[in-house]
């Protein structure tokens, strides 16, 4: 080999070293970083404005619709009324707690088989102010009927279904059961959460001026679907 070949084979080989040696200091580098680096957790920003929404989770969606569901119980019509301040009568009613929920949840379904009644007759401003209308949808009063009467009868189904009325949910996995989309500011939640079991259902969160609210067309059309399926099953 003559003298200008082993030239060019040391000058390559120090290349090659060279290069090894830069690249591994990078790596170490990058490594160090990372270590260095806090583990940052995933946030949601507005599509729009792109603002850090503090309560934008599944979590802050499921336990907005846990509020809603627990203040369906309260019949506006009970409120209006006064307080019992005989010891006899405030000791029946006393007797009569447990039986109290379901009694008011049927009385207020009959009342909406009445024309003249609408959403306000059945449901508390508190639970009304935590629905999502859409100006037209809301409009239309059979669609305000139709909102109450499916938050009355899911709110009795989910009694029937664990027997109790603070709904706390019995599936707490939001993660793999709840779909957030943060462009389109919704949450969908499944029924089964609050049930414990497949229903096919779920509830549509919309976060509205910094708060969830529910949408309530989608459980209305599920409700309805439930109730066609139910009819076809007992002409069978």
């Amino acid at each position: 080999m003559n003298k200008k070949n082993l030239g060019m084979l040391v000058i390559i080989v120090l290349a090659i070293v060279l290069i090894s040696i830069t690249i591994y200091s990078v790596n170490k580098e990058k490594q160090y970083l990372v270590e260095q680096e806090p583990v940052i957790e995933t946030v949601y920003v507005g599509f729009d404005d792109e603002k850090v929404l503090d309560n934008f989770s599944r979590e802050d969606a499921v336990m907005s619709l846990r509020t809603l569901l627990t203040e369906v119980a309260n019949d506006p019509e009970d409120l209006k009324k006064t307080e019992v301040e005989d010891e006899d009568k405030i000791e029946v009613q006393g007797e009569n707690d447990e039986n109290k929920a379901e009694d008011t949840i049927m009385r207020r379904l009959e009342r909406l088989d009445n024309e003249e009644t609408d959403i306000e007759d059945v449901l508390t401003k508190e639970a009304i102010d935590m629905i999502y209308f859409s100006e037209e949808f809301g409009k239309d009063k059979f669609n305000r009927q139709f909102a109450a009467s499916s938050l009355l009868i899911y709110h009795e189904l989910i009694m029937d279904a664990v027997d109790s009325d603070d709904f706390k949910p019995v599936i707490e996995s939001f993660d793999q059961i709840v779909y957030l989309d943060n462009k389109f500011m919704t949450a969908h939640i499944p029924l089964d959460i609050f049930v414990g079991s497949g229903t096919g259902v779920a509830f549509e969160m919309q976060y509205v001026d910094g708060e969830w609210k529910l949408n309530p067309y989608t459980a209305m059309m599920s409700l309805n679907m439930m109730g066609i399926i139910n009819e076809s099953i007992e002409q069978q």
